[in-house]
């Protein structure tokens, strides 16, 4: 009995074949996943009509996983929430040391500057210029 070639399921674009990455010389030609594929591919799994819900979450979740991590919206919103914590507890601890007639270290002043300095870093909108 002959093998039946395998055939891609319906919206699921054939792998590309043919020579990999082009290198430069002492360049390592590993290819690494594309994040437009990425992006294609839970398109495709967004728009299949033949995978049940449950096994979309499941399948979905997985594509997620596999995101860099700087794609990942949580890395932000823990940088963001670090970086308020350790602004709002260098003011409780100035606050604190300054009701008890406490010389306030220079240290924790550069402390709250720098967390105030990220956080506003992090969150002005970057403008990239096409130069």
């Amino acid at each position: 009995m002959a093998d039946a070639p395998t055939q891609n399921p319906p919206n699921v674009p054939a792998p590309e074949t043919g020579p990999g990455p082009e290198t430069g010389p002492g360049e390592v030609g590993r290819p690494t996943p594309a994040r437009s594929s990425l992006d294609e591919l839970i398109r495709i799994v967004l728009q299949d009509t033949t995978i049940n819900t449950e096994d979309k979450l499941k399948l979905l979740d997985e594509l997620r996983k596999l995101k860099p991590p700087l794609e990942d919206r949580w890395i932000y919103r823990w940088v963001v929430w670090l970086l308020g914590a350790a602004a709002l507890a260098t003011v409780i601890v100035s606050a604190v040391l300054f009701t008890k007639e406490h010389q306030l270290p220079d240290g924790l002043i550069a402390l709250g500057s720098a967390a105030v300095g990220a956080l506003a870093g992090f969150l002005v909108p970057t403008t990239r210029s096409n130069a």
